[in-house]
């Protein structure tokens, strides 16, 4: 008999992965479909599992990172991977998050978040308001606004850092400090943590036309629209 390296790989995989009940918001979520979120924060069960294709790529993502880490850790001053941040004060309910990684460089403590990406996506990046993803830049900067709150880090500056997984490519970002960004945020939060407090699902509302097809309650959600014509 023949041992299937695919088989073992997806089972592993499949194993590794904490199944613990969300108690807070994900920052990761920030500026995504405001159903999703409130499918999140209230544990409702899953329609869609997460495809092994899908769990092996956010794996080789994780690979990445971990990699990008150690290089960085060899030149900067001060260095933390995987900050976890809980915050309730910032936003008026609880959110959290793991920074990918906090460096100090020239005295200046820069925030970063790194996204492996294809090169497809990579390509389209430039086509993008500041040159990356909006909700990779209300990432970043929900956990800056935190941290200027809870006063546990002083911030310099933000940066996300894209990795093209097919060559390598890196292209970085400088999360702009202005008010519009920061207003943003607010508003963002407000909306999905309302829905959330008020106990109502929000209307089907993907800020990005791919989120549905990733969406792990897909299922749940189209069913949900198809019941009220």
């Amino acid at each position: 008999n023949h041992i299937l390296i695919e088989q073992i790989i997806n089972e592993y995989l499949a194993n590794d992965k904490p199944k613990g009940k969300a108690k807070s918001f994900w920052i990761s979520s920030a500026y995504t479909c405001n159903r999703k979120r409130y499918y999140q924060r209230t544990n409702t069960e899953k329609t869609n599992p997460t495809p092994a294709k899908s769990i092996r790529i956010y794996a080789v993502g994780d690979m990445l990172h971990t990699w990008i880490q150690e290089i960085i850790r060899a030149k900067a001053k001060g260095f933390e991977v995987e900050y976890y941040i809980n915050d309730k004060k910032t936003f008026g309910s609880d959110v959290s998050g793991y920074v990918d990684c906090l460096a100090r460089f020239n005295g200046c403590l820069t925030l970063y978040e790194f996204k492996s990406i294809n090169s497809m996506a990579f390509k389209f990046l430039e086509k993008k308001k500041y040159g990356a993803n909006p909700s990779h830049l209300m990432q970043a900067m929900t956990y800056w606004m935190i941290l200027d709150t809870t006063k546990e880090k002083k911030v310099d500056q933000a940066r996300i850092v894209y990795f093209d997984k097919d060559s390598l490519r890196i292209k970085e970002i400088e999360v702009p400090d202005n008010k519009e960004i920061r207003e943003a945020v607010k508003k963002d939060w407000k909306e999905a943590i309302g829905f959330y407090v008020r106990g109502v699902l929000p209307p089907a509302q993907p800020k990005e036309a791919y989120e549905c097809k990733y969406c792990s309650w897909a299922k749940l959600c189209k069913e949900t629209e198809k019941g009220k014509r």
